[in-house]
């Protein structure tokens, strides 16, 4: 899933045409689709006690998103063609994305209770360190053979991992599922809400700037920035975010407490988001990524925790799917946000429009700051 995402954006303006309007729709259909899916897929996992079935849906749909990038660059290399269907093939990458409520409730399960924070911290570990090899992958394919390789390099991952699942011991919910009425309860669970909205905050940062914009951003106005560096650009903030996702839900929280661990991370992060419009050299670039992915790997482990710690097994799946489905929302609203910014602020330079959006993206994020302060009140995450 994440051989590609390091030139989209910069693929579909540059080689497709799109306009800014639409990069941002074709970047924010990813968390669109999730949106829709994630709800409906935890509460039928719940229902069906199954978790793996979903996860090798998820697979699927890679594949097939992946070979129709392919198809589609290969056709761009042969003459024009409309960016449209890429709108509606990156929403199938995130249809795949959706699988991941199944996996990280399965994950969630086997942890002792006072341990989710660990759990998630754990895969979030793993998951971040396939995408820090992904991304420079899928570039440097990319830069050396087209488009269309890095796309199909997608395709045969998924491929992979449809086979590897069939391996993975599936453990369904101890427990009878929860009622709709039950259901609907856990809309009003604090721990959920609180967690939820904090991620979806998160999320709308993340998808304006490093998931967003700020390639384009780099490529246009960043000294001795080219494509062959749009790898680099992702790792320098990924490899940060895996190595402190790998300590916030344990010994990060056990230091400064949950709430600490997650207003550290949303400060560094609109820290960064002040600095990038600074950032003109690839050396202070790359140092700015690194602030930003530092507090990316403080907040979405604590923030996944807090949410299902109070929700018994057997709902897990719908919890966790509301929780990804709204902060799905962020990753769709986003990239849109961002592109209005752009446009809106672009009056007499492009320049102006960039500068405006990681300044409003740096507002949100010190609004997560108040808000994780104002939600977070336990000491401990696992602990009543």
């Amino acid at each position: 899933m994440y051989t590609y995402p390091s030139f989209l954006s910069g693929y579909v303006q540059n080689v497709l045409g799109a306009g800014s309007v639409l990069v941002g729709m074709i970047v924010g259909s990813y968390g669109f689709v999730q949106m829709l899916l994630r709800i409906p897929l935890g509460i039928c996992s719940d229902r069906v006690k199954k978790r793996r079935v979903f996860v090798q849906a998820g697979f699927l749909a890679t594949i097939l998103s992946g070979a129709g990038l392919s198809l589609v660059a290969l056709a761009a290399a042969r003459g024009g063609i409309s960016p449209v269907p890429v709108l509606f093939l990156r929403g199938l990458s995130g249809g795949g994305a959706a699988a991941w409520v199944a996996f990280s409730v399965l994950a969630a399960d086997q942890a002792p209770p006072d341990k989710t924070g660990e759990a998630m911290s754990r895969i979030s570990f793993f998951q971040n360190m396939a995408t820090v090899a992904a991304m420079p992958l899928g570039s440097w394919i990319m830069t050396r053979f087209g488009a269309a390789w890095a796309f199909a390099l997608a395709a045969a991952a998924g491929a992979a991992g449809l086979i590897l699942i069939s391996g993975v011991e599936d453990l369904p919910p101890r427990g009878e599922a929860m009622t709709v009425r039950e259901i609907c309860t856990l809309a009003k669970n604090r721990k959920l809400i609180a967690g939820t909205l904090l991620a979806t905050l998160f999320q709308l940062v993340t998808w304006a700037t490093v998931q967003g914009f700020t390639q384009n951003w780099a490529l246009e106005y960043v000294s001795g920035f080219d494509g062959g560096k749009l790898g680099m650009l992702a790792v320098s903030y990924m490899l940060p975010n895996a190595l402190v996702c790998r300590i916030s839900g344990g010994y990060l929280s056990k230091k400064l407490g949950p709430r600490g661990v997650v207003c550290l991370g949303f400060g560094g992060v609109a820290a960064a988001c002040c600095l990038y419009p600074g950032a003109r050299t690839v050396a202070a670039l790359l140092g700015v990524q690194a602030l930003f992915g530092a507090g990316m790997g403080m907040i979405l482990p604590l923030s996944m925790a807090l949410a299902v710690e109070d929700v018994p097994a057997s709902g897990k799946g719908a919890a966790m799917g509301f929780y990804q489905a709204v902060y799905g929302a962020g990753m769709f609203l986003g990239p849109v946000l961002a592109g209005a910014v752009i446009e809106a602020f672009s009056g007499k330079s492009l320049l102006a429009g960039y500068r405006a959006n990681f300044y409003v993206s740096a507002a949100l994020a010190a609004a997560g700051v108040l808000l994780a302060a104002a939600l977070i009140r336990e000491k401990k995450i696992g602990r009543k």
